[in-house]
């Protein structure tokens, strides 16, 4: 083997720094590849309930900087920045039902890739009721003619109806459907006070009834009682102490029922 002189060798490092320098080098090129990502857990069709477990993994040619989770595209909780990347999903925050879960890998360079959807169902025994509330109309307010009856409801999962109530009985069908809203003819209540509510339902069967609001009926009534004499009959002889007695109806209440003879009280 020849011994290099101090002049050959500098000339040699020369030359190898001028080959790292040269253009074609890929000694600063950017980076460009996007991580690779799969998940591992859960398994596709799997059926999930309380607290499941979101696993994946995740390479890069450089290095991954974090990894999302995502169920129907929305992040769940934050990036895990380190592997194993694993978060805890509490399903109880989705409707029961079909939902598709990904992880999104990124790495410093800004490059990212999104794993293979899983298919997955959820399903957990519901326990917690609706929180519902009237909005409409006001305590204390005075209504006549046709009032609107309305009434906010949510759900952890979801309200599938309102169900509005008027002094203790339903008032119409139930709303499946936000707004929650009933249009009440208020000519077929007395006038005075009435306590006006509401019951929210989950598809779990868990209901909320709202605190009730007190509402003062004041229509001018217009419609007439409709009274007939149901004893004694027509034609009837009568001696002594005799019975008279009829039926009164009307819109909204009768009040009282006078008796007369020949026209006199």
């Amino acid at each position: 083997m020849k011994n290099l002189t101090l002049p050959a060798i500098s000339a040699l490092v020369l030359l190898a720094m001028a080959a790292c320098s040269a253009p074609g080098s890929n000694k600063d090129a950017p980076d460009t590849a996007a991580p690779s990502v799969s998940l591992t857990a859960p398994a596709s069709g799997a059926a999930l309930s309380g607290t499941a477990t979101l696993s994946a993994t995740a390479t890069d040619n450089v290095g991954v900087a974090g990894v999302k989770f995502r169920v129907d595209g929305a992040d769940v909780d934050t990036e895990d920045l380190v592997a194993p990347y694993s978060l805890s999903w509490n399903t109880a925050s989705a409707t029961a039902g079909s939902h598709q879960i990904t992880a999104v890998a990124r790495d410093s360079a800004g490059n990212s890739a999104t794993s293979a959807a899983v298919t997955v169902t959820v399903s957990n025994a519901d326990g917690i009721a609706p929180v519902i509330s009237l909005t409409a109309p006001a305590a204390g307010a005075t209504v006549s003619g046709t009032a609107t009856v309305s009434a906010d409801a949510t759900d952890n999962i979801g309200v599938v109806g309102v169900q509005f109530r008027l002094d203790g009985v339903s008032l119409g069908a139930e709303d499946t459907s936000a707004p929650y809203t009933r249009s009440w003819d208020s000519t077929t209540a007395i006038n005075g006070t009435h306590s006006l509510s509401a019951i929210a339902r989950d598809a779990a069967g868990n209901n909320t009834m709202s605190a009730a609001v007190t509402v003062t009926v004041s229509n001018a009534d217009v419609i007439a009682p409709v009274v007939s004499l149901t004893a004694p009959a027509a034609g009837a002889t009568v001696t002594g102490s005799a019975t008279v007695s009829a039926d009164a109806t009307d819109n909204i209440g009768v009040v009282g029922v006078q008796f007369r003879l020949d026209g006199v009280n």
